[in-house]
């Protein structure tokens, strides 16, 4: 259920930007490297709501996702460029 679905206690529709997004980025077990990310990530901080990161070592990957409030679209797009360029990275998801 998208968030701008739900309705406060005095029945408002509550609105949310329409530029919230979410980047994943997997690597290989031991071979994520956090710092790489956060300093592509550098121009965008401010808008980091959340970070997770996992570890499956049935699957033999690690992965990072993180949540934007307000970062556009394209200027993330030009980011998963720049990570995609890195040896080390397996797989990006952005939406």
């Amino acid at each position: 259920m998208a968030m701008h679905d739900h309705l406060t206690t005095n029945r408002t529709p509550v609105t949310f930007p329409d530029s919230r997004h979410q980047l994943t980025v997997r690597a290989k077990n031991h071979g994520l490297r956090v710092a790489a990310v956060w300093q592509v990530l550098m121009s965008v901080a401010r808008d980091i709501e959340n970070i997770r990161i996992a570890i499956d070592q049935s699957q033999g990957y690690e992965e990072i996702t993180i949540s934007f409030s307000r970062t556009s679209f394209e200027s993330l797009k030009v980011m998963v460029d720049r990570l995609e360029k890195m040896s080390w990275v397996a797989d990006i998801v952005l939406c």
